[in-house]
């Protein structure tokens, strides 16, 4: 059966899509249309799939992959793709929502604690809407240490990994970013100082409400302070730093 589809034209304009190569630009938007996947924006589906109905190479993929992961855009567990800005940008009615938590709830239980755990942006409104929720994540944990231990207890010596864990370097309000992330911002010739400077611009930004990613947002006003000219504080015609943010940010920005 065929599924409906829709991406804003806003996809195009988005800095982290500006930003990707021609073939990331394809597997991005592969993850967003293929036929696997379905309104929660967190589907299975292999490599090797991914590849054939592409045509982009294994490894080209997995890299691609990795980097998506890097800004919290996509996560790739146990050949499960986590679209964690799709339930979002999604409009559901009231049928449609509850077709989403049925799928949740039948997901790996690993899979959805990994969700619950990492606090993944996206799936806020998701968990909100499922009853008892503190409860159930209550039930799973102690269902995947009974499974554990069963299966211990027939296999020595095979352990299944547990999910990555998102370790965050600063939060505040609805934006977030990683130790990763921040350790990507160094490699940019930052430094730390400069970093948690411009973060604490963000954070004290009256409209950051509008932005959606912490990395993204940071990446940007980094390299428009790196560009800035200085400001002559003798000319009376001169603005202050705050009101040149202002006017040189855009802050309609980072939606997927």
């Amino acid at each position: 059966m065929d599924k409906l589809r829709s991406v804003n034209t806003k996809f195009w304009q988005d800095p982290f899509i500006e930003d990707l190569n021609p073939t990331e630009k394809l597997l991005f938007l592969y993850l967003l249309t293929n036929p696997l996947g379905n309104i929660l924006g967190i589907y299975e589906i292999s490599i090797k799939r991914i590849s054939y109905d592409t045509g982009i190479g294994k490894e080209t993929i997995k890299k691609a992959l990795e980097g998506f992961e890097k800004v919290g855009k996509v996560y790739y567990f146990k050949e499960f793709i986590i679209l964690t800005n799709f339930l979002k940008n999604q409009k559901l009615n009231s049928n449609m929502w509850t077709g989403a938590k049925k799928i949740f709830l039948k997901l790996p239980k690993d899979l959805i604690l990994l969700t619950i755990k990492n606090g993944l942006e996206g799936f806020e409104s998701l968990w909100k809407a499922l009853k008892d929720f503190e409860k159930y994540e209550s039930e799973i944990e102690s269902e995947i240490e009974s499974e554990k231990e069963i299966e211990g207890e027939g296999e020595e010596g095979e352990e299944t990994p547990p999910p990555p864990v998102i370790k965050y370097y600063k939060s505040f309000s609805h934006l977030k970013i990683t130790i990763q992330e921040k350790d990507e911002l160094l490699k940019l010739g930052y430094g730390l100082k400069q970093i948690d400077s411009i973060l604490e611009s963000i954070e004290n930004y009256k409209p950051n409400k509008k932005y959606k990613s912490l990395f993204l947002t940071a990446k940007k006003w980094l390299e428009k302070d790196k560009n800035q000219k200085p400001l002559n504080v003798n000319n009376s015609n001169s603005i202050n730093q705050e009101e040149y943010k202002q006017k040189a940010l855009d802050p309609k920005r980072n939606e997927w």
